[in-house]
């Protein structure tokens, strides 16, 4: 991945198998991005949530800098849909866990930032896991009683000229993070529009013949209704989607919370 390499590797010492990243040359001799990178994984210690890949550990040893992580079984979300469109029940089952999982960051004042089908682990059993906060950005700070980062466990956000600026995989990216301005909450929201359109009906809401296009669609473009593309989609399912998939942020949902009512 961009900010580094996952290796299977074997705990000794809890006789457990586990995932480490290590971070990638490139950064981790850059002073700053070595030291976000630190941050990052600081935050993200802090989620505990059976829909997210828990960090077990962070590791320095002769200049490198390892993150130990949950090793989760089963394969991504994209793997599946290799297969074709996901039946009702799982797109549900899909919807409705990776909704909870951007909660459980969000209620920590975390944003993902690059919520792709690539970092969703499906298991055997049926369970979800969300992958990979290595691209995490703390909220902008609020003021008044509902501010985030008043309540317990949260954190103390960064300028919003700086670090959770937009960032991740262009295709999954909103509005707002293509045009480099900082990512929120409701910028996971568009993401998670676009993999939920993607997994139900087979097709990518806004891809075009290259980067430059795909862009221009997701900054000015609806996509086509679910309904056009497969028939049998839900009543109030393609209303969801241009809701979450809403060029400016007033238009989506407020929450992950609320897409799960």
């Amino acid at each position: 991945g961009g900010m580094g390499e996952v290796y299977r590797a074997r705990d000794t010492r809890l006789n457990r198998d586990v995932a480490i990243k290590r971070m990638a040359p490139r950064l981790r001799e850059d002073p700053e991005a070595r030291a976000r990178f630190l941050r990052e994984v600081r935050r993200t210690s802090r989620l505990d949530d059976p829909h997210l890949a828990v960090v077990h550990d962070v590791l320095e040893e002769n200049g490198n800098v390892f993150l130990v992580l949950e090793l989760v079984h089963g394969r991504t979300l994209r793997e599946r849909l290799a297969d074709g469109p996901l039946a009702l029940d799982e797109f549900l089952s899909v919807g409705i866990q990776s909704a909870r999982a951007l909660a459980a960051g969000h209620a920590h004042a975390i944003v993902h930032c690059d919520l792709k089908p690539e970092n969703i682990m499906l298991t055997p059993n049926g369970h979800l896991k969300v992958l990979d906060f290595g691209l995490a950005r703390a909220l902008p700070r609020k003021s008044g009683p509902e501010d985030l980062t008043s309540a317990p466990n949260s954190l103390s956000a960064p300028s919003p000229t700086d670090e959770n600026r937009g960032a991740g995989t262009a295709l999954y990216m909103s509005p707002e993070a293509l045009r480099g301005e900082p990512c929120d909450e409701k910028s996971d929201l568009f993401a998670l529009g676009v993999v939920l359109y993607e997994a139900w009906t087979g097709r990518h809401p806004f891809r075009g013949a290259n980067a430059f296009v795909t862009s221009d669609h997701i900054l000015h473009d609806p996509p086509p209704r679910a309904e056009s593309l497969r028939p049998e989609t839900p009543a109030g399912l393609d209303d969801l989607f241009t809701r979450l998939l809403a060029k400016e942020r007033a238009g989506r949902p407020a929450n992950a919370a609320e897409v799960l009512k």
